[in-house]
C-alpha cells in the first residue's frame, strides 16, 4: 500500500481512543493486515509517495496536534516503510527487510509473503480515497480541537 494509506489507516484507528501507546501499536498491525491487499505502490515512485506522505503527515499533526494519539498512531502506520525508504536512499533495491509483510518470496520479487484474495487496488481508486480519508480526518481533528477551546 502507498504510504498515505498507511499513514490514514493508522490515524483512522487513533481516533478510537487517547491511547498513544495503543495507537502505535495498532498502526503498525494495520500495516502489515495492509500490506495483505493486492495494491501497486511502486509507480508513484519513492519521490511522489515521500511528498504525499509528508502532506499528510503534517495535515494530521496540525489538525489534532504533534503529540496527539491520532498522529502518534499515523506514524506508526508508516514505521515499517521507514526500512524500504532506507534502502531506496541508499541506491538500493533489494535488501535484507525485518517487517515480515516486506518480505519477498524467493526469486519474486515484488511478490509479497501473503496476499488476501480478491482483486488489486488501482493506483488511482487508492490515492483518491486515502486523500479523501485524510481530509476528513482533518476536518474531525480541527472540530475536535476547537470545541474543547
Amino acid at each position: 500500500m502507498l504510504a498515505l494509506t498507511h499513514l490514514v489507516a493508522g490515524a483512522a484507528l487513533g481516533t478510537l481512543d487517547d491511547d498513544r501507546r495503543a495507537g502505535a501499536l495498532k498502526g503498525v498491525v494495520s500495516h502489515a493486515l495492509l500490506d495483505g491487499i493486492g495494491h501497486d505502490d511502486v509507480s508513484i515512485g519513492f519521490r511522489g509517495q515521500a511528498a504525499l506522505v509528508a502532506a499528510g503527515a503534517a495535515a494530521l499533526a496540525l489538525s489534532w496536534g504533534p503529540g496527539s494519539a491520532v498522529t502518534t498512531a499515523a506514524l506508526a502506520g508508516i514505521l515499517p516503510d521507514a526500512e524500504i525508504a532506507v534502502m531506496n536512499l541508499r541506491g538500493r533495491r533489494t535488501g535484507l527487510l525485518l517487517f515480515p509483510s516486506h518480505w519477498q518470496r524467493e526469486g519474486r520479487r515484488g511478490s509479497h509473503p501473503y496476499r488476501f484474495p480478491g482483486p488489486d487496488v488501482p493506483i488511482g481508486v487508492e490515492v483518491a480515497l486515502s486523500l479523501a480519508a485524510c481530509a476528513a480526518l482533518c476536518v474531525m481533528g480541527r472540530r475536535r480541537r476547537s470545541s474543547r477551546r
